[in-house]
């Protein structure tokens, strides 16, 4: 909940602590100073957005989850808790939108978005400014919803979700589990880029399911028959078949020291690949034994019937001790049968602007969910102090 100072205390007496000392390599301590509202020893960023009266904060950890948000408010002003960028709701969903408010706002008007705040349809009307609306999400599905909450009085006075969400039914499926078979090349050779390519020959290839890889003992494929010099790269491909086009998809990976995914010939991702992608270049940093990642994508160049996945695995040096592969995928696909598309309304550029989603300059493009948030928060998220300083006129 909201934090306020306490009463008689004068203007600029007073801060709020954020700790956020977790980008770097690792992560160590308890994380649990009792002063603190929430506390999360993890690797990630917070991201600090400015508007107006408002100062807000989110964590972002590194597999893209918003664990903690915070604001501090100079004045009046109305925050938009839930939903607030990145949920997936059901059409028909009786859902409560979530609000809070500082100072005296009096009743409020709430409302949502369906194309991403272009236009606006209301809830409720002249409501009652307790933090909380109840509604039934329509049957219709999209991924650019918004709510937006505002003053009936001052209607400039008020929030909109930072980011869009999702209203949809929705069906995953998952196209291969970990330790699916993968045809592998790792004869010290240079394939220059045609390994790519869907229809490359890769018969003459070993194959074996994963994980995949040497030195750790817990591979179901290992990759060398002999001891040799270690090799910079190492190939693997695979084949699949799609039906339909996915709205999303998430891959999972597993990898040791470097790893580059192409499908299609197309490269969607890499992670230590800063020495470049040529068969000669080592790993640009060493990562953990079986170091794993999970990734979403909504932008993958997927075609109906056969697609080629070649990932390269690269070792952080000569004398490195081990290598390890193995990958999972899978798919969304929203239901539109039955369900109707978000309707074509006259523009509304009446309003609150939150500043930090009332277009597509403050969208989120990073899959999050909201777990935490409140007004004049304070959170741990690291061991290196951040102090904001409330100044009050």
């Amino acid at each position: 909940g909201a934090y306020e100072k306490d009463a008689g205390r004068p203007a600029n007496d007073g801060a709020v602590y954020v700790v956020a000392g977790h980008g770097g390599a690792s992560t160590s301590g308890s994380g649990d100073h009792p002063l603190m509202a929430f506390s999360e020893v993890a690797n990630g960023s917070v991201l600090v957005d400015v508007h107006e009266n408002r100062l807000s904060l989110r964590n972002v950890r590194k597999d893209r989850i918003v664990t903690d948000r915070a604001t501090l408010m100079k004045g009046e002003g109305i925050q938009v808790i839930w939903p607030n960028g990145g949920e997936r709701l059901q059409p028909g969903e009786s859902q409560s939108i979530r609000w809070t408010s500082v100072g005296e706002i009096g009743n409020v008007d709430v409302s949502y978005s369906c194309d991403n705040g272009d236009s606006w349809i209301e809830i409720e009307n002249d409501e009652q400014n307790d933090g909380a609306a109840l509604f039934d999400f329509p049957d219709i599905v999209g991924d650019s919803f918004r709510v937006r909450v505002q003053s009936t009085e001052e209607p400039d006075q008020g929030d909109i979700s930072d980011a869009r969400f999702e209203v949809g039914s929705v069906i995953d499926s998952e196209i291969f589990p970990f330790g699916s078979d993968w045809r592998y090349h790792d004869s010290g050779q240079d394939l220059g880029s045609e390994w790519l390519a869907i229809d490359y020959d890769d018969s003459g290839w070993l194959e074996g399911p994963g994980q995949l890889g040497y030195g750790d003992g817990d591979e179901a494929t290992v990759l060398h028959d002999e001891e040799p010099d270690n090799f910079p790269s190492v190939y693997f491909r695979k084949i699949v078949e799609l039906d339909a086009l996915p709205d999303s998809s998430t891959m999972g990976l597993l990898y040791d020291d470097a790893a580059a995914v192409w499908i299609n010939e197309s490269l969607i991702g890499h992670v230590n690949f800063g020495n470049g992608s040529s068969y000669s270049a080592w790993s640009s940093s060493s990562s953990d034994d079986n170091e794993t990642l999970t990734e979403s994508f909504d932008d993958i160049p997927w075609v109906v019937g056969e697609n080629i996945i070649a990932v390269m695995v690269k070792q952080r040096s000569a004398d490195s001790s081990d290598l390890s592969f193995d990958m999972s995928f899978s798919t969304s696909t929203r239901e539109t049968e039955g369900f109707s598309a978000c309707p074509d309304l006259p523009g509304d550029s009446g309003g609150a602007d939150s500043g930090v989603g009332a277009s597509d300059a403050g969208d989120s493009d990073c899959g999050c969910s909201a777990q935490q948030g409140r007004v004049y928060g304070f959170g741990l998220l690291g061991f290196v102090a951040f102090i904001l300083r409330r100044r009050k006129s």
